[in-house]
C-alpha cells in the first residue's frame, strides 16, 4: 500500500491554525458581499442618491485618456499620425502622411494588375509604422536635445531596417537615407565621419538599384575621397564585417563601372575606356586581386573590340603575367585565348596560332574541359578560315565532343554545324569536279551524283561507282521514270483540254 504525506496541511488541523484561517475566510466573504451590495446601477439607486452612484460608477471605469479612445475609431496609419501631431511632432507627421499619399499615387498611376499595384501598401503594415513611429519619436528628441549625431545615426538605423525589408520597399528606404543625409548635413563640419558613412551607405544602397547607378557612384566617390588614409568602417552599424570605407567604395565603384560597360560600352567607345580605366584604377586600390585581373581582362576586351590592338595586346600580357604570379589557371587560358584573337586582328598568323596552342595546352595541363573545348573550337575555327579544313575537322570534331559530355548543348550545337560546314569544305572540289563531269554524261559521275542524291552514298570513297549491268539499269530505271512522269503529264493534259472543248 502506499501511502501520501499529508504534512503540507498540517497546520490547517491544528486548533489556533483552523480559528484563524475561518475567521480570514468569514472576513473576505462580508467584504466581497458588502462591496457587492454597494455597487448599484442607476435604476436601483433612488433619486436622491443618483448623483454619488453615478460618481461611484465614474470611479471604478478604467482611466482610457480622450486620445486613446480617438484613436479606437481611427485607421491605424491615421491613429500614428494623430498620435504623432499631439506630441508635437508635426514634422514627424507630415512625413508619415506623404509617404504614404506617394505610395497610393504611384498604386494608382501603374493600375490595376501591374507588380506595383500588387505590392503590400505602407498604411497596411501595422508592424512597420509602429517602428517608423517610435524611431521618429526618438529622433524629435534627439533634436529637441540638439543631439544631431544621434538623430542622424537613428534616421541610419531605420533605413537600414526598412532596407532589410526587401525591394518592396526600397522606395522608403530612399526617402529615409535623404533625411539622414539632411540631417548629417547640419553636423559640425569638423565630423567629416558621420556625413561620410551616411554618403556611403546611401551609394551603397542605391547600387544595388541599376537605374540609379549613376547617382550611387557620385555619392561613392565621394566618401571614397573623404575617407582615405582613413581607417572609418561600418561594421558596427550594419552588423556584419566590413573593410575601411575607402577600400569598400572603392570596391562598389569599380563593380559598377564594369557592369556599365558590360551593358552599354559597346555604344561609346570613349566612355568604355575611360570607364574601364576607372575601374582598374579603383580595383587597384582595393588591393584585390579578382577585381584587378577582371578589370584588365574588361580593359583589353574594350580596346580589342574598338580596334586598339597595341593596347589591348598590353592588357592581356599584364593579365597573364598576373595570372601565372597567382597560379590562376583559367585565367591564364584566358589570356592566351584573348591574345590570340588580338594577333588575329592584325593578321599575324604566328603569334594567333603560337597563343591557340598555349591556350589548349594550358588546358590540358591543368585539366579543365570546357577550356580544353574551346581551345579547340577556335582552333578549328581559325584553321577553318584559313582554308585548312583537313586540319579543322578534328579539332572541332573533339570540342563538339567536349561541349556535348559537358552538357554545353548550345556549345555543343554551334561546333557541330561548323565541322558540317569543315567536313564540306574538305569534299568541295571533289564535288565540283563531278559536277563538271556529269554536264559531259558520264555515267560514273552520273551514278555517284544520283546515289549521293537518293541514297546519301559518299562521293568522295577512292573505289570506282560499279558501272555493271546492276548500275546501268539503276540509271535507266530513273530516265524511265522521269520520260514516264512527262508521258502522263501531257496525256492527261490533253483529255482535260478536249473535255474543256466538248462542253
Amino acid at each position: 500500500m502506499t501511502y501520501h504525506n499529508w504534512n503540507f496541511c498540517k497546520d490547517l488541523f491544528d486548533n489556533k491554525n483552523h480559528e484563524l484561517v475561518l475567521k480570514k475566510n468569514q472576513i473576505e466573504e462580508d467584504s466581497l458581499f458588502n462591496r457587492r451590495k454597494k455597487i448599484q446601477n442607476l435604476a436601483q439607486a433612488e433619486w436622491y442618491n443618483m448623483k454619488k452612484i453615478r460618481e461611484n460608477l465614474k470611479a471604478m471605469l478604467p482611466m482610457i485618456p480622450l486620445s486613446e479612445v480617438k484613436r479606437f475609431y481611427l485607421k491605424h496609419d491615421e491613429a500614428v499620425i494623430d498620435e504623432l501631431k499631439e506630441k508635437g511632432l508635426e514634422n514627424a507627421a507630415d512625413f508619415i502622411r506623404n509617404l504614404i499619399e506617394f505610395d497610393e499615387e504611384r498604386r494608382n498611376i501603374a493600375g490595376p494588375g501591374t507588380s506595383t499595384w500588387t505590392k503590400p501598401r505602407l498604411k497596411d503594415q501595422r508592424d512597420l509604422l509602429n517602428q517608423l513611429k517610435e524611431t521618429l519619436i526618438e529622433i524629435g528628441k534627439a533634436e529637441k536635445l540638439r543631439q544631431s549625431i544621434e538623430a542622424s545615426n537613428l534616421w541610419i538605423k531605420i533605413s537600414i531596417f526598412f532596407q532589410s525589408k526587401g525591394e518592396d520597399w526600397w522606395w522608403v528606404t530612399k526617402k529615409l537615407y535623404e533625411n539622414a543625409l539632411k540631417t548629417a548635413e547640419l553636423i559640425d563640419e569638423d565630423d567629416a565621419r558621420n556625413i561620410t558613412v551616411v554618403r556611403y551607405l546611401y551609394g551603397k544602397f542605391l547600387s544595388m538599384i541599376e537605374i540609379d547607378w549613376l547617382k550611387a557612384l557620385e555619392y561613392l566617390d565621394i566618401a571614397r575621397e573623404a575617407s582615405e588614409n582613413k581607417i572609418w568602417n561600418v561594421s558596427k552599424i550594419i552588423n556584419e564585417k566590413e573593410k575601411s570605407i575607402f577600400k569598400e567604395s572603392c570596391a562598389l565603384i569599380y563593380k559598377i563601372l564594369i557592369a556599365l560597360v558590360q551593358r552599354i560600352g559597346q555604344e561609346d567607345s570613349e566612355f568604355a575606356v575611360q570607364a574601364c580605366n576607372e575601374a582598374l584604377k579603383r580595383a587597384t586600390d582595393t588591393g584585390h586581386y579578382d577585381y584587378i585581373a577582371n578589370a584588365l581582362y574588361e580593359l583589353g576586351r574594350t580596346h580589342l573590340y574598338y580596334g586598339n590592338i597595341k593596347y589591348s595586346l598590353e592588357e592581356f600580357f599584364k593579365l597573364l603575367a598576373m595570372a601565372k604570379r597567382n597560379s590562376d589557371p583559367e585565367r591564364i587560358c584566358n589570356a592566351h585565348m584573348e591574345l590570340a584573337f588580338a594577333y588575329k586582328e592584325i593578321d599575324d598568323t604566328t603569334n594567333t596560332e603560337k597563343h591557340l596552342n598555349l591556350f589548349r595546352d594550358n588546358a590540358i595541363q591543368f585539366d579543365l574541359p570546357y577550356k580544353l573545348a574551346q581551345a579547340h573550337y577556335y582552333i578549328g575555327e581559325y584553321l577553318l578560315n584559313q582554308m585548312k579544313p583537313n586540319s579543322a575537322t578534328p579539332h572541332l570534331e573533339k570540342a563538339f565532343s567536349l561541349y556535348y559530355d559537358l552538357g554545353s548543348i548550345e556549345e555543343a550545337d554551334q561546333a557541330r554545324i561548323i565541322t558540317g560546314i569543315s567536313r564540306g569544305q574538305e569534299q568541295i572540289e571533289q564535288f565540283i569536279n563531278l559536277i563538271l563531269k556529269c554536264e559531259k554524261h558520264n555515267l560514273y559521275a552520273l551514278c555517284k551524283m544520283y546515289k549521293w542524291k537518293n541514297k546519301r552514298d559518299i562521293f568522295w570513297a577512292n573505289k570506282q561507282c560499279d558501272i555493271n549491268n546492276k548500275g546501268i539499269y539503276y540509271l535507266l530505271f530513273i530516265y524511265l521514270r522521269f520520260y514516264l512522269f512527262l508521258f502522263l503529264f501531257f496525256f492527261f493534259s490533253t483529255i482535260l483540254i478536249s473535255l474543256s472543248y466538248n462542253k
